[in-house]
């Protein structure tokens, strides 16, 4: 059992630890509505985002958020994602998810 701040204090003693995803998106979307996640990582410093595999028309603001205009024809499948969560010191770590498309 460890606690947040627990947590908090291990990353102020180490610079070399590779930012920690902390948060999950909704999986499941809907053809033709508006799906948006925002990312949250704890890191030591700032935690910076970049789009590895996305869909098309899929972009990453500079504060972590992820929204996207779900296209109203899309197939039914799943759609990989692929965000990389990047350090100060230039750590990387890979936050990969699947959207799911429901008619």
């Amino acid at each position: 059992l460890f606690y947040r701040w627990d947590v908090d204090l291990d990353l102020e003693k180490s610079q070399t630890l590779r930012p920690l995803i902390v948060s999950s998106p909704q999986v499941w979307i809907r053809r033709g509505d508006q799906w948006t996640y925002q990312l949250q990582a704890m890191g030591r410093g700032r935690t910076t985002y970049r789009l590895a595999v996305a869909p098309d028309a899929m972009e990453l603001d500079d504060r972590g958020r992820l929204p996207w205009d779900v296209p109203a024809d899309l197939a039914e499948r799943k759609i990989r994602i692929v965000v990389v969560a990047v350090s100060e010191n230039g750590k990387e770590e890979n936050h990969a998810f699947d959207l799911l498309v429901l008619r």
